[in-house]
Formats: structure tokens, C-alpha cells, sequence
């Protein structure tokens, strides 16, 4: 089973409703909150000033949706993440 794959737009800021990138499914992935996307790192952004903080409660959804969707064993190809003994694992490379 492979991890899912997000493909994401370049850096910039998202409003609300846009296509911010595709998943691996080619189903268009929409912000459903304002973003901002910078090196490859997705944060809830204001229009003002371009990046907001995470709430602990919205941190703490997050790091949860990210765990359940991740494989229990890992992949060998030493660049995905993985759930190992519920900690967030890198993947070893396989030789």
C-alpha cells in the first residue's frame, strides 16, 4: 500500500475555495480556509499578512488526520513518512 500523494501549486497565498493542488487521484485538492504555501509547507494564512498560527486544538486535528492516513509499516524508499508505534517515523531507503 502506497502513501497518498499531494501534488501542491507553488508558493503563494490560497483564499478561500481555491485549488491549492491535486491528490494522486486527480481530484482537485480546494482550501476550504484561506493558506499560504511556502516551501512546500501548507499554513493558515490571513489576507494581511500572508501566514496565521495554528491553534493547539487545530495542531492537534491535524497531526491526528496525518497519522490515521499514514502507512503502520515502512515503505523503504527513504522519503515518505510512516506511523511507527504511533510516532511519526521517515521511511529507511531498502537496498
Amino acid at each position: 500500500m502506497s502513501a497518498p500523494v499531494l501534488r501542491l501549486r507553488s508558493d503563494g497565498y490560497f483564499p478561500e475555495g481555491a485549488t491549492v493542488g491535486m491528490a494522486d487521484t486527480g481530484a482537485d485538492v480546494v482550501a476550504t480556509r484561506a493558506v499560504s504555501l511556502r516551501s512546500g509547507v501548507l499554513l493558515p494564512a490571513t489576507a494581511t499578512n500572508g501566514a496565521a498560527s495554528l491553534s493547539l486544538s487545530e495542531l492537534n486535528g491535524a497531526l491526528s488526520q496525518l497519522m490515521q492516513g499514514l502507512p503502520q509499516s515502512d515503505p523503504g524508499d527513504g522519503v515518505s513518512l510512516w506511523c511507527n508505534a504511533n510516532l511519526l517515523a521517515l521511511s529507511t531507503k531498502s537496498s
